[in-house]
């Protein structure tokens, strides 16, 4: 296990990442661990921290069929075919399939800005993290938080 030393970075990007943590504790560990390596100063961006549970009222189960008929009665057609295609196409290539996790970290952006703090962080600005629409069009996300803060 590889460690960097304490006060080692200036700039420190974590994107996506704490999504997938199963729950604040985890994300404390991550922000301590961060406090440590960073240097007094240091720019810290954190990206896609949902406000919300994302995955709640998602109730297909633990299969993909189970998935896939969510998504026809949930999303319509349209998404189900584009659904069924890539999970085909990661069944009979090399494509990967990603399979989010049902419990997901999330929590609204003064009580991470709160947290960001506890831990040396001074938040610089926070907005909503931009995503890419179906049809290629830039839209603010409707549940995701982008922070840009500093190691004090």
């Amino acid at each position: 296990k590889t460690h960097l030393p304490d006060r080692y970075c200036d700039l420190l990007v974590c994107n996506g990442v704490f999504i997938v943590l199963p729950d604040e504790a985890s994300v404390r560990a991550a922000l301590t661990e961060f406090a440590r390596i960073t240097k007094p100063g240091a720019t810290v961006y954190l990206g896609e921290i949902p406000d919300t549970d994302e995955m709640a009222g998602k109730t297909y189960g633990d299969s993909l069929s189970g998935w896939l008929l969510w998504v026809l009665r949930h999303q319509g057609l349209a998404a189900f075919w584009i659904r069924l295609r890539q999970t085909v196409a990661a069944v009979f290539s090399r494509e990967p399939f990603v399979i989010a996790p049902k419990k997901i970290f999330h929590m609204p952006p003064d009580a991470f800005i709160a947290l960001l703090s506890h831990h040396g962080f001074e938040v610089l600005e926070h907005h909503r993290h931009q995503e890419v629409a179906p049809d290629g069009t830039v839209r603010d996300s409707g549940t995701r938080w982008n922070f840009l803060a500093l190691r004090r």
